[in-house]
């Protein structure tokens, strides 16, 4: 069984408006008001297999679309490479 969650501090008074969750547990989207903002939430799990990434970014951008005139906030785990990127030690010994 997959699922993706959005946790929040509960200090944070926050009101749920909305949400959204596709039908294989990879992504959620909750729409809220926080401090008199209207916000979405959203956290994803992209598979591991890149056909199956390129109908999950499918169906995702068409979700998402919804919210385009919204504040979105985005995380989780895309299974992205980022190409050209290289870590370097800052440490000279």
């Amino acid at each position: 069984m997959k699922g993706v969650m959005i946790l929040v501090n509960p200090r944070y008074q926050l009101e749920v408006t909305g949400s959204t969750r596709d039908k294989n547990g990879r992504s959620i989207i909750l729409e809220i008001k926080l401090d008199n903002q209207n916000l979405v939430l959203a956290n994803v799990y992209a598979p591991n297999d890149i056909s199956q990434q390129i109908k999950f970014y499918q169906d995702l951008n068409r979700t998402l679309r919804r919210f385009s005139d919204s504040k979105l906030i985005i995380g989780g785990d895309f299974k992205m490479e980022i190409r050209g990127f290289t870590m370097q030690n800052s440490e000279k010994g």
